[in-house]
């Protein structure tokens, strides 16, 4: 039984990034974005909030998963930067505004970004999926988009 369990569990955090793909393209889409045209940031690359270790990171499957859709996707991560050479990196500091930013883990550096800092670095009509809910009590603008689980 537990087998089945583990099992079970490892299958539903593979299809997780899927269903955020899925989720992604829905709402660029709405917000009248082709996919094919999209700059996307995922936020915190590694396996969990605070921690350089990119091992078992369902952030890079998410990652691929959108570029294979014709996504520009770009990974901005403080702790796991470069880790992964293949990945387009970026630090905050240096990353081009985006159609959207998903926030796949709550390192602290993002957490203590402003509002205005982040609505700086997303697009007219853009979208903000916040993956852990950490953003969820700060003050957007009001052509974004905010999803959250």
């Amino acid at each position: 039984c537990n087998h089945n369990l583990i099992s079970q569990a490892c299958l539903t955090n593979q299809q997780f990034y899927q269903y955020i793909t899925n989720i992604t393209i829905k709402l660029l889409i709405q917000q009248g974005i082709m996919p094919g045209h999209a700059k996307v940031a995922l936020f915190g690359m590694s396996f969990k909030p605070n921690v350089k270790d990119t091992r078992h990171s369902l952030a890079i499957n998410l990652y691929h998963s959108l570029q294979q859709l014709g996504v520009d996707v770009i990974a901005c991560c403080p702790l796991s930067h470069l880790s992964i050479p293949d990945l387009n990196w970026s630090d905050f500091e240096s990353l081009p505004a985006c159609n959207a930013i998903i926030l796949c883990q709550a390192h602290k550096e993002f957490l203590d970004l402003g509002t205005t800092e982040l609505n700086h670095k997303i697009t007219k009509n853009g979208i903000i999926i916040d993956i852990p809910n950490a953003f969820s009590t700060k003050k957007f603008r009001k052509d974004l988009l905010y999803f959250t689980l």
